[in-house]
């Protein structure tokens, strides 16, 4: 089968989630071929994609990157795009091409696409439309989408940290004081985790909130890239060193098998990698009450975490003080978020599921 990927400028989720299924999509004899932009395909070592994705507003510019795509989308069975722009500028390519879109993220307000209409246009033009969420899949629906379903975006670490030892509460705990002091603090207290960019998205306002509150009963640390104007008012308002900023790491495995809980304080969320990798490090999670984070931690009448309303501090420290005073309550949430991650599609069976939603849209 011949694919075309295409995604626009993506340097997280979206981008990891492009890079594993078209690996894993070669790996079983499929010619895929990457449309996408120049920072997007540096980002991730994508040497053979071909850079053909719309920039700034010269028409001639654009209409030059348009038949570049379009060219490619003749020698393609079926083209898949990533996102929300990718949908609306394959749309514009497609022709009689059989088209499948995957949504990842909402629709942010004033951007280019937000518009009902072109919603509307995107939705009704693909053959499929995806979320990786249910909000994503009713969204798409109300908007006409012929065929729409839950594609859940599998993280790639997820694997290795099954394999890895569950901890008990007592045994975080030591690692935490262990991270904690090679890091330069000795408070003697537990590791509360955020994995998040410092991002609008993010709510890191939000957090430093839950950290002020939780000052002397636990080391709220956040790793992750940063957007930097952000980052300077964070540390602005961080005027008594409430949340412990790491920056990027490396040792993520590491971290949430040192952390007692994980925090995610986000506006919104699709099937987050950083909720899906927590559980399946055994790592109870706290965690805003929106997008596709349900999905991963309601399972049945069962939820295996906390679920707390977006942008509300005081509840999400509460949630947190409730975990940390209760160590057999975060040793069950941690053995059973790994059973569930356990059932999950791996990334196998997961390019399997592709190949069978492709052999639908091609009938």
């Amino acid at each position: 089968m011949r694919i075309l990927m295409v995604v626009g400028k993506a340097t997280g989720g979206i981008g990891v989630h492009v890079d594993t299924l078209t690996a894993d999509l070669r790996a079983r004899g499929h010619g895929v071929v990457l449309a996408t932009d120049a920072l997007t395909a540096a980002t991730f070592g994508w040497d053979d994609a071909r850079l053909a994705w719309p920039h700034g507003r010269d028409p001639r510019r654009i209409a030059a990157s348009w038949r570049a795509a379009r060219s490619l989308v003749r020698g393609a069975d079926v083209v898949h795009a990533h996102g929300h722009q990718a949908g609306a500028w394959a749309a514009s390519l497609s022709g009689r091409t059989p088209l499948v879109v995957s949504l990842h993220n909402n629709v942010l307000a004033g951007s280019t696409i937000a518009s009902e209409a072109v919603q509307r246009w995107v939705a009704r033009r693909a053959a499929l439309v995806t979320g990786a969420s249910s909000d994503l899949v009713d969204s798409a629906r109300a908007h006409g989408a012929r065929s729409a379903e839950i594609a859940p975006v599998p993280s790639p670490r997820v694997p290795t940290l099954l394999q890895g030892e569950g901890r008990d509460a007592a045994a975080r705990l030591e690692a935490g004081h262990s991270v904690l002091a090679d890091l330069g603090v000795h408070a003697g207290l537990p590791l509360v985790l955020a994995v998040a960019r410092i991002a609008p998205q993010k709510r890191i306002d939000v957090l430093l909130d839950v950290a002020r509150t939780l000052r002397g009963e636990a080391v709220v640390a956040v790793a992750g890239s940063a957007d930097d104007d952000l980052l300077g008012r964070i540390r602005a308002q961080d005027t008594a060193g409430d949340l412990l900023v790491l920056g990027p790491r490396p040792d993520l495995d590491a971290l949430y098998r040192a952390a007692s809980l994980l925090v995610l304080t986000s506006s919104w969320e699709a099937r987050a990698l950083v909720v899906q990798e927590a559980m399946a490090a055994g790592l109870p999670v706290v965690a805003t009450d929106t997008g596709g984070i349900p999905d991963l931690l309601r399972v049945g009448g069962d939820v295996v975490g906390r679920l707390v309303p977006v942008g509300d501090a005081a509840a999400t420290a509460r949630a947190v003080r409730e975990l940390l005073a209760d160590p057999a309550l975060r040793d069950r949430l941690g053995v059973r978020g790994r059973a569930v991650a356990r059932t999950w599609p791996d990334r196998e069976e997961t390019a399997i599921e592709w190949e069978e939603r492709y052999g639908r849209v091609l009938g």
